[in-house]
């Protein structure tokens, strides 16, 4: 049984998309822990749900796809970054 997929297009869609939610994901990462002016919303927030609607959307078509579960993981760990930046900011404040 061929578990390949043999259409181009396809393959080539699927790799851009999977690198366009891990970037995604890390600038969620990266930026969602700026909470000056509460930036993190505005910036961050919808770039992570983005990240996850696709990395959602790309599992449920392929159950098969280990790679978006990486993704998952990096979402998780901004979130907790984020929501522990923005707990230290107001506990400081």
């Amino acid at each position: 049984m061929n578990t390949h997929n043999t259409s181009r297009g396809k393959t080539v869609a699927g790799h851009a998309l999977f690198i366009l939610t891990l970037l995604l994901a890390i600038w969620f990462t990266l930026f969602g822990m700026v909470w000056v002016y509460f930036a993190a919303l505005i910036i961050a927030y919808p770039v992570g749900i983005i990240s996850l609607v696709i990395c959602l959307t790309m599992l449920s078509a392929d159950k098969s796809q280990k790679r978006y579960k990486a993704v998952l993981y990096l979402l998780l760990l901004g979130f907790i970054l984020s929501i522990g930046a923005l707990i230290i900011l107001l506990l400081t404040n």
